[in-house]
């Protein structure tokens, strides 16, 4: 029994391979998967590949990539969530990268919805570029390319803050702010003193990503504030600042 797992386990392998050699995008717009975030994919298509990726306006799309074959370069092209198999004739890349070994490509979504990425080589009636420029699209692509994609996301936040506009001296206030688009972590809340901004405290964040914290006004003059959100791995950073005058 013991001498039949080998086999077994190559059994295994072959039922598997079909699976991950389809890990791929589709092959037209209204076929395209969404793309797994922070999961390396890959392609292997002789026109182009197509995958969707949905973002709010103000998301920051990561997408590290690289060739792993044919004879050029692989080019990656973002789509706006608008362009259909109908409407792309024409179309231009809103961001747009090249490479023959591996690259990344950073762009901020400037409208809520499914962008579409392409894969395609880097030829005449292909996606031609040249680093970052935006180019028109010609879709009559016959040429091989094959490359590997990790992508992900980091959304959209906005920070406020908000405080009394003037405050007797000795008298406590409260600053309240919140961070839109996140529900955990925390926010540094800064003052500023000597023409620099100094950390006071930080501040957890509730679940509707609001905050407050107490002080006193200890003496008059004008008072700054500001907080910030560093971020994290899935959200951007943000920040917000506020004066309140003490009498």
């Amino acid at each position: 029994m013991k001498r039949r797992l080998p086999a077994l386990a190559a059994l295994a392998l072959l039922l598997l391979l079909p699976a991950l050699a389809r890990a791929s995008g589709g092959d037209s717009i209204a076929a395209a998967p969404e793309l797994p975030l922070g999961q390396q994919q890959f392609g292997d298509v002789d026109r182009f590949d197509y995958w969707r990726v949905t973002m709010n306006a103000g998301d920051l799309l990561t997408a590290n990539f690289g060739l792993t074959g044919g004879d050029l370069d692989v080019g990656l092209c973002v789509i706006r969530p608008d362009v259909t198999d109908y409407t792309k004739d024409g179309a231009r890349c809103v961001a747009y990268r090249e490479t023959g070994t591996k690259s990344q490509l950073k762009f901020i979504a400037t409208t809520s919805g499914r962008w579409t990425l392409v894969f395609g080589a880097n030829w005449y009636g292909c996606l031609l570029g040249s680093g970052s420029q935006s180019i028109d699209i010609t879709w009559d692509c016959t040429r091989r390319v094959a490359y590997e994609v990790t992508a992900s996301i980091k959304h959209y936040t906005r920070t406020t803050l908000r405080a009394p506009r003037t405050v007797r001296a000795g008298a406590r206030f409260t600053l309240r702010g919140r961070v839109v688009g996140a529900s955990s972590g925390s926010v540094e809340l800064e003052r500023r003193a000597a023409r620099r901004w100094r950390l006071m405290t930080s501040v957890p964040l509730r679940s509707d990503g609001s905050f407050s914290l107490s002080n006193r006004a200890r003496s008059r003059g004008l008072l700054r504030f500001r907080t910030r959100y560093l971020g994290d791995v899935g959200h951007r950073p943000s920040s917000a600042a506020v004066s309140v005058r003490v009498t």
